[in-house]
């Protein structure tokens, strides 16, 4: 198998590149930044050749214990792989994050293919212009322009990591410790929803902490606690009469019982904890730590 690595800062379009090239809904999407926590890792097969595409979050400030977590996680994915996509917004200028992304990416030494998403928002007389930006700043295996959301260049896509793959050793994988269990879907599914569903009033300061399942006959019974940090985040959360919190379980009840083939049914208790994401013994139960691979 070939590993291959996502990577690049948030709201790019990373999860939207999986999901769609995967043809599978495994990562959560929305136009929030910082949406992907996890790194999530799904199987594709390419004229019988086997790739692990590995969807990473992207770069933070480092300032909190999650924030330090997730940022780890991305260096052990990178030292981990054999080939890297950079995923960019083609509209996006080049600015620190993307400078400490280049440093990064230096160190690992290998080849990178820049691939410049939503190129469905601007003029194709642009879309020249970025990839003359682009391939000035970094010396990439290739450059390849796609539209993640319209699917849009997918074949330059596979073409160009196709021939950058002749050149790797095919490396055992243990599926099933990158498997993507039901409780991370779980949890990237519900987180997807609180977003979407609560626009700009709830930021970022959410976390998912799982509790159980429990199987009747009809119906898997899903609990988690969520995390916020203000009593008035709890609110917005859950809505008048509790409105907001039944359709965010509604449509995430909905998504995953499509996709795991199964009933699903969510219970969802809402805590109120002041800066949870610095406290250790709360933001190890999300279980965003990747010990190894």
């Amino acid at each position: 198998m070939k590993k291959i690595a996502l990577v690049g800062r948030t709201n790019v379009g990373k999860s939207t590149l999986l999901n769609n090239i995967t043809k599978r809904n495994i990562s959560a999407v929305t136009r929030k930044v910082n949406t992907t926590r996890r790194v999530i890792a799904e199987k594709i097969e390419i004229n019988n050749d086997e790739w692990i595409l590995f969807d990473t979050p992207g770069l933070l400030n480092k300032k909190n214990i999650m924030e330090k977590i997730i940022w780890a996680n991305l260096k052990k994915t990178i030292d981990f792989v054999q080939l890297i996509w950079w995923v960019v917004d083609i509209e996006d200028f080049i600015g620190p994050e993307v400078k400490i992304l280049k440093e990064l990416l230096t160190e690992s030494k290998l080849k990178i293919i820049l691939v410049l998403n939503k190129i469905d928002r601007i003029k194709e007389i642009e879309i020249f212009k970025k990839l003359e930006e682009w391939n000035s700043f970094f010396s990439f295996a290739a450059l390849v322009p796609i539209s993640a959301k319209n699917k849009t260049n997918f074949k330059n896509l596979i073409r160009a990591t196709e021939e950058e793959c002749k050149n790797l050793k095919n490396e055992k994988v243990n599926l099933q410790k990158l498997q993507i269990f039901e409780e991370i879907l779980v949890q990237e599914i519900i987180r997807e929803q609180i977003l979407n569903f609560t626009t700009n009033e709830v930021p970022y300061e959410t976390g998912l902490v799982w509790i159980k399942f429990k199987k009747t006959k009809e119906r898997k019974l899903v609990f988690l606690d969520l995390y916020v940090n203000r009593a008035s985040q709890k609110q917005i959360i859950i809505g008048k009469n509790g409105d907001k919190i039944r359709e965010i379980c509604k449509n995430a009840e909905s998504k995953l019982s499509k996709i795991l083939k199964e009933k699903i049914v969510i219970s969802l208790e809402v805590k109120v904890e002041k800066n949870w994401y610095k406290k250790k013994e709360i933001v190890r139960k999300l279980r965003l730590e990747i010990e190894s691979f």
